[in-house]
């Protein structure tokens, strides 16, 4: 029978893992993580954290202030599904104990989508900067009186 720690880190509604400290490598990850990284909790069990960063860079995002302080907080995340497919995380880990050896706890927070909406928002506002842009040139273009009508439709059309 399992622990009750084992019990709520399973039903946790956050994706969770548990890595060991000595060699990177995961020993537990709850239900919620097998669905999100598309892996079975069997699956996930001894392979190396540095399989599921799309960019390995981002694991010192997370080494760095376990070592200096036992946790990290709110650190964004490139990772990487076993089928490829890439998606961005924030992340929470805990230096913790397992079995008697040290190990990490990581919660994840999917935030793809709401990155994404971000970049879109970005694009959208530099594209309605560029429209303003244009129509303030093309007014003061328009206020010159001494313009022939056929130079003022050609800045219109070149607009």
């Amino acid at each position: 029978m399992s622990s009750p720690f084992e019990q709520l880190f399973d039903i946790s509604p956050f994706p969770a893992v548990v890595t060991r400290l000595r060699d990177n490598s995961v020993i537990a990850v709850n239900k919620r993580n097998s669905e999100m990284f598309g892996i079975s909790q069997p699956e996930a069990a001894g392979r190396s954290t540095s399989d599921f960063y799309a960019n390995i860079e981002h694991r010192e995002r997370l080494r760095a202030p376990l070592e200096k302080t036992g946790r990290a907080d709110d650190v964004l995340l490139h990772l990487r599904k076993p089928s490829g497919e890439t998606v961005w995380a924030r992340a929470a880990a805990r230096m913790i104990t397992w079995e008697g050896e040290p190990a990490v706890l990581t919660v994840f927070e999917d935030v793809s989508e709401q990155l994404n909406a971000q970049r879109a928002l970005k694009a959208s506002e530099a594209r309605l900067a560029r429209q303003s842009q244009a129509l303030t040139a093309l007014t003061e273009t328009q206020a010159a009186p001494h313009d022939m009508f056929e130079s003022r439709l050609r800045n219109i059309l070149q607009m």
